[in-house]
């Protein structure tokens, strides 16, 4: 436990520092603090956006019960609306949003760690950079597809295939850059220097 909180004090302490080297028990310790931080909050405000939408659907139902129709069980309560003009649904517009910043802090706080990650194994830390084309692309053909949502004609399924090939690109590019992170480094000095001292494989 003591090793974990030092590596992840070492990762937020070295936020601007691109240039060294960090282990891979320390980089690991912190990219996953970083990733639960990460998931937390996205939970945190899907529940959020799911709560209100369920709140929204049972004061429709209440108003106009004529247009609903609900089914509850011991385990499940659904609220099925008749009306497709009713107007309700989760808000994607700000869960897009809330995405995207969510990916960019992420990018602030692990983009130093994994340049001194790819350091410590003797890589140039431009590798980090593989899947950002792809993670750029993917929230423009994302945005396309959410406005889509605004159209009252059919929405156009092309962006689909866009956005399911781009995903692929970009999920093949993040676990060869994983593939890169987790190979060892070596204790002595490379061209990027030497490790910190304390620093273990």
């Amino acid at each position: 436990m003591e090793k974990a909180l030092i590596a992840i004090k070492r990762g937020f302490g070295g936020l601007l520092d691109f240039k060294g080297r960090s282990s891979r028990t320390d980089f690991w310790f912190y990219a996953i603090f970083v990733a639960l931080i990460a998931i937390g909050i996205w939970v945190t405000v899907m529940s959020l956006e799911m709560s209100r939408t369920f709140a929204e659907a049972n004061e429709f139902a209440a108003q106009n019960p004529d247009k609903v129709s609900i089914t509850a069980s011991s385990s499940n309560y659904s609220i099925t609306i008749k009306d497709n003009q009713a107007g309700i649904a989760p808000n994607f517009g700000n869960l897009f949003l809330w995405i995207a910043g969510i990916a960019v802090a992420m990018i602030a706080l692990l983009a130093a760690a994994v340049v001194r990650r790819l350091h410590d194994t003797n890589r140039t830390g431009l590798w980090a950079a593989l899947p950002v084309p792809f993670l750029l692309s993917g929230f423009w053909l994302m945005s396309r597809v959410f406005s889509s949502f605004n159209n009252p004609a059919v929405p156009d399924m092309s962006w689909f295939f866009l956005v399911f090939v781009n995903n692929l690109i970009y999920l093949a590019a993040i676990g060869f850059l994983a593939f890169l992170l987790l190979r060892s480094g070596k204790m002595d000095e490379n061209r990027f220097g030497s490790r910190t001292s304390g620093q273990s494989l």
